[in-house]
């Protein structure tokens, strides 16, 4: 897989209580495409859910666990009506690599060479690996 695009993390849990968010029955399975949700409490989110550009790479993580690699679609923002005031808006993208075995959710160590820290926050934030401070 080609992570040269990786620009972009996001920490993601399942809305409804599930062990996992956008598993693989939840993705068009042909297309490999699927909406990514932000939190949108106030209106407050809409501006960070608009800065990775089309063709860029998000790296998800749930647990602490790197469970997607996905790339924007286009740059539309999209709202979701009956979602409720959260959890309302969200980015179409495609699926580059995700966990197969989720039962046994690889290690960040065992997915990459170096340390990386990553946010906390379920916002978007830049990837950057600790040798690029």
């Amino acid at each position: 897989m080609d992570i040269t695009q990786l620009k972009w993390t996001k920490n993601v849990k399942h809305q409804k209580g599930e062990n996992w968010a956008y598993p693989a029955e939840e993705i068009h399975p042909k297309l490999k495409i699927f909406p990514l949700y932000w939190r949108n409490s106030e209106d407050r989110d809409k501006k960070n859910a608009r800065v990775p550009q089309e063709c860029e790479l998000i790296l998800l993580r749930q647990y602490g666990k790197v469970t997607h690699v996905v790339e924007l679609v286009n740059n539309q923002l999209y709202f979701n009506k009956d979602a409720g005031d959260e959890f309302n808006i969200y980015r179409l993208v495609q699926v580059i690599g995700m966990v197969t075995n989720w039962d046994k959710t690889p290690d960040n160590s065992e997915v990459f060479d170096c340390h990386i820290n990553f946010p906390t926050c379920s916002m978007v934030k830049p990837c950057r690996l600790d040798s690029q401070r």
